[in-house]
């Protein structure tokens, strides 16, 4: 087994693109000046990430995956305007092509690319440095978390494997994947997870994915970032699916696994001071936080063994999945 290599990640839109072609098409589409350099990114699981650097700065090129239907690329669009339009910090602006569009679309060797452009914030995220985020910024990020859910959109929803709304599917097709322990781990969530009535909570448009590999600290001054509304995963669900993600998936230290309750109690008592919860939230919400911890042990297990990705993300994502649910067995 291999690392995901950058020609996985090319053939998200097709394995001949010429990266320097492309990026030369953005200088112009989006008056950046002259092309200097560009590094491929390589995190992630959906589309193709590039920092270019022109005369003018750093930039963040994301090129959508081929899999994306246009309607998909024209959201991401949509859904930057209105976060940034309900007060959400630090979210990337998308830049305006010459065009007067943030989705820009051409032709490459006769493969239709597209894509969209924004600032490249000069930081880590929590995934490459391997911090946890402090009790301050653990309330800033849920307080922005609670902006989002200001954000009045709906859109049809696309299947995403790391939704925990698909753990039973998740299962079913990739339980092949796990170990005996990972089944024993899994399993009772699972079972509880099926029991909810997920239809009954409030529902909010939320990111879905405020992860340890879209949360940035600024080198500048140290503030954060929340990046990557992914067309995929940021939509309408309950609201505390949000918080769980952010408990699980961000403010978890897998080498601590002693205060997993402190954490949900937190992330709860903040965002109470903006929209209370209702007792049925606050109730299912840590069974929401362990149906994260499943999802990612199913996803990066998958990824491993049929995929052979034995990227740090890929394990970093296993090991917080197991020891999130070796630590909450008695939620």
């Amino acid at each position: 087994m291999i690392d995901i290599s950058e020609q996985s990640y090319l053939g998200r839109v097709h394995e001949q693109l010429e990266l320097i072609d492309l990026c030369n098409e953005v200088c112009e589409a989006f008056a950046l000046g002259n092309y200097i350099s560009h590094t491929v990114i390589t995190t992630g699981y959906e589309d193709l990430n590039i920092h270019l650097v022109s005369s003018t700065g750093g930039h963040l090129v994301k090129v959508f995956a081929q899999t994306r239907s246009d309607e998909e690329c024209e959201r991401y669009g949509v859904i930057n305007d209105a976060v940034l339009h309900a007060g959400v910090k630090g979210t990337p602006k998308l830049y305006i092509s010459a065009a007067g569009k943030h989705l820009h679309s051409y032709i490459q060797d006769d493969k239709l690319v597209r894509l969209c452009v924004t600032e490249f914030i000069q930081g880590e995220t929590y995934l490459a440095s391997g911090q946890i985020p402090s009790a301050e910024e653990r309330k800033f990020l849920v307080g922005e978390a609670a902006k989002v859910h200001e954000v009045q959109l709906s859109f049809p929803h696309v299947y995403d494997c790391w939704c925990i709304q698909h753990l039973d599917k998740e299962y079913t097709l990739k339980k092949q994947s796990l170990s005996v322990l990972d089944h024993e781990l899994v399993l009772p969530v699972l079972e509880k997870f099926k029991t909810l009535n997920h239809d009954a909570l409030p529902k909010q448009f939320i990111h879905g994915d405020i992860n340890v590999n879209n949360v940035i600290k600024d080198d500048r001054d140290g503030s954060l970032h929340i990046i990557d509304f992914s067309p995929a995963v940021a939509n309408v669900y309950p609201r505390i699916q949000e918080l769980a993600v952010l408990i699980a998936w961000l403010f978890f230290d897998p080498k601590r696994t002693d205060n997993t309750d402190e954490l949900i109690q937190e992330t709860t008592t903040t965002y109470n001071a903006r929209y209370p919860l209702e007792v049925t939230e606050q109730e299912t919400l840590p069974t929401y936080v362990q149906a994260v911890f499943a999802i990612l042990v199913i996803e990066a297990s998958y990824e491993r063994e049929v995929n052979g990705d034995v990227s740090p993300q890929a394990i970093e994502y296993y090991n917080r999945g197991v020891a999130g649910l070796q630590a909450t067995k008695k939620l």
